[in-house]
């Protein structure tokens, strides 16, 4: 896709902000957004700007870099508020002439791999997708205190329980049974009272009537 059919595009969707995203050094996504009329082809050759010792790749004193949008990635977000297209790219050191790319972002980390691959003939294509650590849901159960989730058995969700989330599947807390009240019991006479802890022993292992607690008892 290029620049002019992607304009065209925005005009058509009547989109009104362009973003740009990009990873740090931990994998986080981050965003770099403009107004659609700041949109245009210089933005695929010369990139935008940014500080790169906000995302960890670079010291404060060399901190400019720059980011290239890659416009086949281009969608527009069909989450944002505000009518949005987004994109990713690649991120590049400021060089004489032309910029370079980042040898440790993790996009020009994967097309080297990629590469290598090609070239040691392991393969002639690599699939890379994230993976999805936490799933809440409400519509599984344990088999038992101990076991692993059962298969779905609907959502038996009630006011009274709470979701949780946990890896590979979310389970159903309820609320513990009320405790029996067969069986004997205690009046408060004679309940067995507990004694007042004393003050706290400076010395950790002896007791308060070690001499070497109480300084004072010392002769």
């Amino acid at each position: 896709m290029k620049c002019e059919e992607i304009r065209k595009l925005c005009e058509e969707r009547q989109i009104r902000m362009i973003d740009f995203k990009m990873t740090d050094i931990d994998g986080r996504w981050r965003h770099i957004t403009i107004p659609f009329e700041r949109f245009g082809e210089k933005v695929f050759t010369q990139g935008i700007g940014f500080d790169g010792s906000n995302y960890g790749y670079a010291p404060i004193e060399k901190s400019d870099m720059v980011f290239l949008p890659d416009p086949e990635t281009a969608y527009v977000d069909p989450f944002a508020e505000v009518p949005t297209l987004t994109m990713c790219g690649n991120v590049c050191t400021i060089g004489k002439g032309e910029n370079r790319p980042f040898e440790q972002y993790p996009k020009n980390v994967s097309l080297r791999a990629v590469e290598y691959m090609k070239e040691s003939g392991i393969a002639d294509r690599m699939v890379i997708g994230p993976e999805f650590e936490f799933y809440p849901t409400t519509r599984w159960r344990r088999s038992s205190a101990s076991g692993p989730p059962s298969a779905p058995c609907g959502n038996t969700a009630s006011p009274t329980s709470r979701p949780i989330c946990c890896r590979g599947a979310a389970l159903t807390m309820k609320p513990s049974a009320p405790a029996s009240t067969s069986g004997p019991s205690l009046s408060p006479s004679s309940a067995p009272r507990a004694t007042p802890p004393g003050p706290a022993s400076p010395w950790p292992g002896l007791g308060s009537s070690s001499p070497f607690a109480n300084p004072s008892s010392r002769t």
